[in-house]
């Protein structure tokens, strides 16, 4: 049997079983709120699973190396909400197979300095491509989404449309990390407030009307200005720290 009809069949197989206990671990964990599910360690490392057999199908059909791998972190390398030494072990072991390893994250900037001192990663984009970390040399620089000179005018505006959604959305606020924060916001609605998911959509919603970008991850709603996103991050990345063409 010819190879690659072999590996498109195992391939075929294993997303197969991995859809299945997902169904599984899916039906077992319901219990009417669908944010419980999310929580779910089991479901996460089968979405995880699912994933990485996506990412081998990506590359048997690109047929060609391996050239960087940009990653999330919330839910994709973390398990239960944190990242276990295996994983950053794995991190380890694609820098020294020269596989470059990009971090692409909605939390703050300062998240993102740290993981650039404690990972071997080769930049990390933070605030949804508000702040790029980047190494030169020996120093940590950063990119931003928009000229540094507009940020305290930003920031102005931003607290007070925030403060007008607090206003209208009872148990609305900042998220902890806000205050590591440089370009965005984050509205705290599931890490340790408990807005429900209307609620969410509805502050969404009101900060669109303001003229901001807003968009609701599994835990917060992250907001700020209308110029960036972590596409064009990434962009900028694979041109100015990997050398390659932004079009790929």
């Amino acid at each position: 049997m010819d190879a690659d009809l072999i590996l498109i069949l195992a391939l075929a197989v294993l997303s197969s079983i991995a859809l299945l206990r997902l169904v599984v671990a899916v039906r077992n964990s319901w219990d009417g709120d669908i944010e419980d599910i999310y929580e779910d360690a089991v479901i996460q490392r089968l979405v995880m699973f699912g994933v990485a057999v996506v990412a081998l199908l990506a590359a048997w059909l690109l047929r060609g190396p391996i050239r960087a791998l940009f990653s999330d972190i919330d839910g994709t390398l973390t398990t239960a909400g944190r990242i276990e030494a295996a994983t950053y072990t794995a991190l380890e072991r694609l820098g020294d197979a020269g596989v470059p390893v990009v971090l692409v994250t909605g939390r703050p900037a300062g998240w993102g300095q740290a993981f650039m001192s404690v990972a071997g990663v080769a930049a990390v984009v933070t605030e949804n491509g508000g702040v790029t970390w980047v190494r030169e040399g020996k120093r940590l620089s950063r990119l931003y989404g928009v000229p540094a000179n507009s940020l305290p005018e930003w920031r102005r505006r931003m607290l007070e449309t925030y403060a007008e959604v607090a206003a209208k959305v009872p148990g609305a606020r900042l998220s902890t990390d806000s205050k590591y924060r440089e370009v965005d916001l984050a509205i705290d609605w599931n890490e340790e407030a408990s807005l429900s998911a209307a609620d969410a959509d509805n502050v969404v919603a009101m900060i669109r009307k303001a003229g901001f970008t807003a968009s609701r991850s599994s835990v917060h709603v992250n907001f700020g200005p209308p110029h960036f996103d972590k596409l064009s991050a990434c962009v900028t990345v694979i041109r100015q720290v990997l050398k390659g063409d932004g079009n790929d």
